[in-house]
């Protein structure tokens, strides 16, 4: 575990990661001070862990009939909508989900923060653990995992994250509510272990299981360094990373970053088709939806940056598709229609979690939020609020309209 990542993390003791912090990246200081910070948010995590068991959603399955068999969820990591060829980027860099059926496509689609462990429990859990501005909620809400497992759904989470560094944070957490946990990957961000593919076996064991089944699927996606995410044969656009040492021109640089930045989104693209295959193959109902935590602001273009504390307008702008297979868009005519009516409509990824429990015809206690890929924005428009420089909540679309570069309160 990298102090770094667990210093940062909003679970932690203040006291400890304000002298750590110095430390953080300094081989081998880091190693005992990891092993002592990761002690002291455990008394937390367990903590928030048998809050979120002692609650429950209260879940119920409106109708049964022809609901989704097979639900899955993939999570992305650090996907700009800015570089999607779906969505207009001029390399294309998602050849392969072009070509599939059934796909909708949501062209204005905002993250909660730029940041992985505010990001994701936003899009999970209506009161998420940690809140997109960092903030604690003690009184939190267990996730749609456990909405699915309470109507009689088998629930798998699948990670290619790594399980120490990540396995304890505001995300896991949600990972142990479901029954099946499994993290395939040994190593870390700044190594090359297991890639994406390697979550494709597992899900097609669970894909090959009888009964109902909702499956989580966590990528690595295109984490820095964007070189160590996918495997040679989709090294496509170059100069890159791995076809060349970092040159020292800084402008070469970049034109090799940004390469391997759009080289890892091809291999994604390459990821999400096999996975809609496999689903598909399997037949009957089935769901696939797919978001990206937040997006990045490679080292090309107009904010380019490549620091950790990026606020441009692409890092918040994510890509996001819900699949329908072929008996799910029959037999739900009208919900499909509303899918793609409501393509080009402005939301965050806290649509999600309504849109999987409506189309799946689940309720929860208190009922569903408003912000649904299955419904139009309400009008006037209400604000999209997301996680500014310090944690301040901001109004995003009032601030790329002042400054695109600076997602930030004025």
């Amino acid at each position: 575990m990298l102090v770094s990542d667990v210093a940062s993390e909003a679970l932690a003791d203040p006291k400890i990661s304000s002298w750590t912090l110095q430390w953080a990246d300094v081989y081998p200081v880091n190693l005992p001070l990891a092993v002592i910070h990761f002690r002291e948010h455990q008394g937390k995590l367990h903590a928030l862990q048998s809050g979120l068991a002692s609650r429950s959603l209260q879940a119920q399955q409106m109708v049964h009939a022809h609901s989704p068999e097979v639900v899955v969820l993939v999570i992305g990591e650090s996907a700009s909508a800015t570089r999607w060829g779906l969505l207009g980027y001029g390399r294309d860099t998602t050849p392969q989900l072009a070509q599939q059926q059934g796909v909708v496509v949501f062209s204005d689609v905002v993250g909660l923060s730029v940041l992985t462990r505010t990001a994701v429990p936003g899009v999970l859990s209506r009161k998420p653990v940690l809140k997109p501005s960092g903030d604690i909620d003690l009184q939190a809400e267990p996730s749609l995992v456990q909405a699915f497992a309470q109507v009689g759904y088998q629930t798998h989470w699948l990670s290619a994250q790594s399980r120490m560094g990540r396995h304890d944070t505001s995300i896991s957490l949600y990972a142990r509510e479901a029954a099946d946990v499994r993290f395939v990957n040994p190593g870390t961000y700044q190594h090359r272990f297991h890639m994406d593919e390697a979550l494709l076996a597992p899900l097609r064991d669970v894909l090959a299981q009888p009964g109902r089944h909702l499956v989580v699927l966590h990528l690595l996606g295109s984490h820095f360094d964007y070189a160590l995410r996918y495997p040679s044969s989709f090294d496509h656009f170059q100069p890159s990373l791995q076809s060349a040492p970092a040159a020292t021109d800084p402008a070469r640089y970049a034109e090799q970053v940004s390469n391997s930045y759009d080289n890892s989104l091809r291999y994604t693209d390459h990821i999400l088709a096999q996975v809609l295959n496999a689903v598909q193959q399997r037949g009957g109902n089935s769901v696939v939806a797919y978001f990206s935590d937040h997006g990045v602001d490679p080292a090309q273009g107009q904010c380019a940056s490549q620091k950790p504390n990026r606020r441009s307008e692409a890092a918040y702008r994510v890509p996001a598709f819900v699949w329908l297979s072929e008996p799910m868009r029959t037999q739900h005519r009208a919900q499909w229609q509303r899918l793609q009516n409501n393509a080009q409509q402005p939301y965050t990824t806290r649509a999600l979690y309504a849109t999987l429990l409506g189309l799946a015809s689940i309720n929860v206690s208190g009922g569903l939020p408003a912000e649904s890929f299955l419904q139009s924005p309400a009008q006037p428009l209400p604000p999209r609020m997301v996680a500014g420089m310090t944690g301040n909540l901001v109004d995003f679309d009032a601030a790329r309209q002042k400054s695109a570069c600076s997602i930030v309160a004025h």
